[in-house]
């Protein structure tokens, strides 16, 4: 099986690590904003800020991108990413996209602060509030992404979720010999007295987040 470029991307703190271990162990290359690339020594973030805030017309970030990724097969690692999967497909043509996410209580209640930056709201926001922005970009992100990887499933049946990511990296080999990559976060059900505020959200996003957990917890 051919080898993919893949992109990893999701809100901090949901598990996208993770996956790109279990992808370094598969033999990627793989890189994130801390490695490979030094994205954030060569002003990652200001590049990808000036294309986020004026809706893609700036050609830096694709241009930064370009310069920076081999031709070959890759992995990298940069949450930010999920903002721009349509664009992904359109600079890497066949390239894939995971998108890495976790139940939205316990995610946003991270020191992770995407939500003010780029969803306009003030970093000490509700924790209602954080959720439906998850709940705004993370809808998207899934229906645009090529595989979605749930942390709590992850965690629960490993062998089933890494044999879908070998499968995806085009990768022959047995999915126990990933799992000792896997543990259960001890951030897993912190905010579990937040699930009942789910009956809170908008009704299309309560309904969208009944169906993708099934249930209210982790």
């Amino acid at each position: 099986m051919s080898r993919e470029r893949i992109f990893v991307g999701g809100f901090g703190g949901s598990g996208t690590r993770v996956v790109q271990r279990i992808l370094q162990r598969a033999g990627y290359a793989v890189g994130t904003v801390n490695e490979f690339f030094d994205w954030y020594g060569m002003d990652f973030v200001p590049i990808f800020d000036a294309w986020y805030f004026q809706r893609g017309r700036s050609r830096g970030l694709r241009e930064f991108m370009e310069t920076n990724l081999p031709e070959a097969s890759f992995s990298v690692k940069v949450g930010l990413l999920m903002y721009c999967i349509p664009e992904l497909r359109e600079w890497f043509p066949g390239c894939k996209f995971v998108y890495v996410f976790r139940n939205p209580w316990d995610q946003m209640s991270n020191d992770y602060h995407l939500h003010a930056r780029y969803g306009g709201l003030p970093v000490d926001a509700p924790l209602l509030e954080k959720v439906k922005y998850w709940c705004r970009v993370s809808e998207p992100a899934m229906k645009s992404a090529d595989l979605c990887v749930n942390l709590e499933e992850l965690v629960a049946t490993p062998h089933a979720v890494v044999r879908r990511i070998l499968c995806l990296a085009g990768v022959e080999d047995t999915p126990g010999t990933y799992v000792d990559i896997i543990e259960r976060p001890e951030t897993m059900g912190r905010a579990q007295d937040f699930y009942h505020l789910i009956s809170e959200l908008d009704e299309p996003q309560q309904q969208w987040l009944l169906g993708l957990y099934g249930v209210t917890n982790g």
